[in-house]
């Protein structure tokens, strides 16, 4: 059995002199602003622990940690803060001298917090996160997460317009045609796929569109602009129509209206899992807020978390979480070039 092991030294330029600070266990390590704590996080720890660099004595914290196991720390440069981030996205901030815990937030969907830059002003927070986790691509109409095994095709024209047009057109084949979507009856949760007692009676999504031909007023999402044509109510999740971006793109307001009442974007589960993302939201730009940092600043430092450099998959309510973080969110997608 190999067991690590963690040095700390300080170095003076000076004189070529070094001394030893720490000497511990592995794993993870940060240091207090005073220069008076090593935090450390050794492997599969659910707690950080505190050692006292002149005293020689160690803390370790047993209540209000985190239930998954450590996977970053990072401390302040301005005040006695530290922040530890777990395996399941939840992240922690703690002060150095009296041990608590300032407060939690679960801030990815079960995706590890891979890195913490931490800097606190007065204990108003910011930070950058980052994270490594495959994320599932999203449905084309409720922007909910879509598994290999609970997917299916749909053609935004029906196949059935094949035969109609005596094969001139294939709509079958026609890869500009056909978008992943959700299982009937749509916009169901990995916990409840198996579940016998499924809404089948309040379909949405390609369950809800069955066989309409469009006919110009149904909006092709593998056609829409860049631009976010939709906004949502804070009160209930609702899905509504953004008027001024809609007349801005040319498109009538009347086909986004259209649109969200063909696919049934608006069933009850739906506003329910949209709400839950907002109000998450919420919590998150008021745990960062101090008063101090720019709004926007704040809202484009979340968005960055969520969306990153654009390369991989979009989380699930992509367009929920673009409204909720507005022109913070806008900023973050004009810098990565997004294009819809």
């Amino acid at each position: 059995m190999s067991i690590r092991s963690c040095f700390l030294k300080s170095f003076n330029f000076f004189d070529e002199s070094e001394t030893l600070i720490y000497e511990g266990g592995g794993g993870l390590i940060a240091v207090s602003k005073d220069f008076k704590w090593v935090i450390n996080a050794s492997d599969n720890t659910l707690n950080p622990t505190l050692f006292d660099i002149k005293g020689g004595g160690k803390t370790s914290i047993s209540s209000g940690g985190h239930k998954k196991k450590i996977t970053s720390l990072s401390s302040s440069f301005y005040d006695n803060v530290f922040a530890s981030g777990d395996e399941s996205g939840f992240l922690r901030l703690w002060n150095c001298d009296t041990f608590d815990s300032i407060g939690g937030l679960q801030v990815f969907d079960s995706s590890s917090i891979d890195a913490i830059t931490l800097i606190c002003l007065d204990l108003g927070h910011l930070m950058s996160l980052k994270r490594t986790k495959f994320v599932p691509p999203l449905d084309g109409y409720c922007e909910t997460y879509i598994r290999e095994k609970f997917c299916s095709v749909e053609h935004f024209i029906p196949c059935e317009q094949s035969k109609v047009n005596n094969y001139e057109e294939n709509y079958d084949l026609d890869w500009q045609n056909m978008l992943a979507v959700c299982i009937p009856p749509g916009a169901i949760e990995d916990e409840n796929v198996d579940n016998s007692q499924l809404p089948h009676k309040y379909p949405c999504c390609g369950k809800a569109k069955a066989n309409f031909v469009p006919d110009g007023r149904l909006l092709n999402l593998l056609e829409l602009p860049a631009s976010r044509l939709f906004r949502f109510k804070r009160e209930d999740g609702e899905i509504l129509p953004d008027e001024a971006n809609c007349e801005k793109e040319g498109i009538p307001v009347a086909f986004a209206q259209f649109t969200i009442q063909t696919l049934r974007l608006n069933v009850e589960r739906l506003k329910t899992l949209r709400l839950a993302v907002i109000k998450k939201i919420e919590e998150e730009l008021d745990f960062y807020d101090d008063g101090i940092i720019d709004p926007t600043v704040i809202e484009k430092q979340v968005a960055s978390e969520y969306f990153d450099n654009g390369k991989e998959n979009y989380p699930r309510f992509f367009t929920t979480i673009r409204w909720a973080l507005s022109k913070g969110a806008e900023d973050h997608l004009l810098d990565i070039s997004y294009l819809g």
